[in-house]
């Protein structure tokens, strides 16, 4: 099966994306105020750069080998109706 436009589980899927990737960004920007004014932009871009790695790493970790599941993450199957 393919997912279309109007499949209620690719927007469930997408949902799910845009919620997790609004976590990572809003690790960023804390950091981002916390080093405002004492780093270059270059340290701020190399800082983003990994930030967002170890982000994703320690949300593998969590979810598959802690087992943890939180609140925004999107269990399978999960539609529009449910979000």
């Amino acid at each position: 099966m393919t997912l279309g436009v109007n499949d209620p589980a690719s927007d469930a899927s997408c949902v799910c994306s845009l919620l997790t990737a609004d976590f990572a960004a809003a690790a960023v920007l804390i950091t981002f105020g916390a080093l405002l004014g004492k780093t270059s932009p270059l340290q701020m871009i190399v800082i983003a750069f990994f930030e967002i790695i170890f982000f994703s790493v320690n949300e593998y970790i969590g979810l598959n080998y802690i087992k943890v599941r939180p609140m925004w993450i999107c269990p399978k199957g999960m539609t529009r109706r449910t979000l």
